[in-house]
């Protein structure tokens, strides 16, 4: 089984090589790839389940893990659909196939180098096959409700050449989704965060997933999921600059004019990192809290994704996890 690779500091280990050509990120900081590590984690070396060995089996050794792990399979959608329920057997061989790790080594994959929270969170795993349209999802919840830490990231896959309901033919990649960080205030700005996402893209590596979405919340992560390098389709950055341009009048019309002029290059800029820039922009407004940029976007909301396979995003996200403040 391969091993998951993971970062140290800022040196590189990822998925470009040495010598394929350096990327250098918004830091200034050069990465390549340095060495290929595994988790710490004694339970990294398990074995995946045999499922050889029936359901019954199967479920036992997942309750002994204190994992639940259900699912659906769909043989068909449409026209009032056609479902079932998945056996244990055909769960955990779709969890570990996406995954490619025994389920239980997901915990230690997302919780790597995090002290503090989810120590003893239940791990539960609901799979969704999807025939008709050739989508397999994997969603793995980890839950500490006790410690208000709940952690859901959506693994879907599409089958290759099998077009979904919107007519767009699988590619057979992987795709990762944030559903929900739920972290309690008393454990937020100790850099959680950053290590698990940081964790997140070890394990995209690990499983070659293409591409993470996530939806950016009114609170921080409008601001937050900029400066890790995700950006909105240029369609959502359209909306998201009217909304900014509505919302912030007032604090716009006391610009100077060569200050609306760089506001207005930003905002109408609609290439994938004219987020970034606007999570940078800052004026240097002495009677504000924070700069400009971060004071617009920590009260937006917006749907983005980052692609893993472009080299400038990637290093941004990695180079963005390295830094501790």
């Amino acid at each position: 089984m391969k091993k998951l690779i993971v970062f140290k500091g800022g040196e590189g280990s990822g998925r470009y090589p040495a010598g394929s050509g350096e990327a250098e990120n918004t830091t200034g900081a050069k990465y390549t790839r340095a060495s290929v590590g595994s988790l710490k984690s004694a339970s990294w070396t398990r074995k995946q389940i045999d499922t050889s060995k029936g359901d019954a089996k199967v479920k036992s050794e997942l309750r002994d893990l204190k994992i639940k792990a259900t699912g659906q399979v769909f043989e068909k959608v449409t026209d009032g659909g056609d479902s079932r329920e998945a056996t244990p057997t055909d769960v955990v061989n779709t969890i570990q196939s996406v995954l490619g790790m025994h389920p239980a080594d997901y915990r230690e994959a997302m919780l790597d180098k995090v002290t503090g929270v989810g120590e003893d969170a239940k791990l539960i795993f609901d799979v969704l096959e999807d025939k008709e349209y050739g989508k397999t999802t994997v969603t793995a919840t980890l839950q500490q409700l006790g410690k208000q830490f709940v952690l859901t990231r959506s693994f879907e896959v599409t089958t290759k050449g099998v077009k979904d309901q919107n007519g767009k033919i699988g590619d057979g990649k992987i795709t990762i989704t944030n559903d929900l960080f739920l972290l309690s205030k008393r454990d937020q700005d100790k850099g959680f965060g950053k290590q698990i996402t940081q964790n997140l893209v070890a394990l995209a590596d690990h499983i070659g997933a293409s591409k993470i979405e996530m939806e950016a919340n009114v609170d921080v992560g409008g601001y937050a999921w900029a400066k890790y390098g995700f950006a909105p389709a240029p369609s959502m950055f359209k909306v998201l600059a009217y909304n900014i341009r509505k919302d912030n009048r007032e604090k716009i019309a006391s610009l100077t004019p060569s200050q609306k002029e760089e506001l207005d290059e930003v905002l109408d800029n609609l290439e994938p990192d004219a987020i970034q820039e606007l999570a940078a922009l800052d004026f240097n407004d002495p009677k504000a809290k924070e700069p400009f940029g971060k004071e617009v976007l920590m009260k937006s909301s917006w749907l983005g994704s980052i692609d893993l396979s472009n080299k400038k995003s990637y290093t941004t996200i990695r180079a963005y996890c390295a830094k501790r403040k």
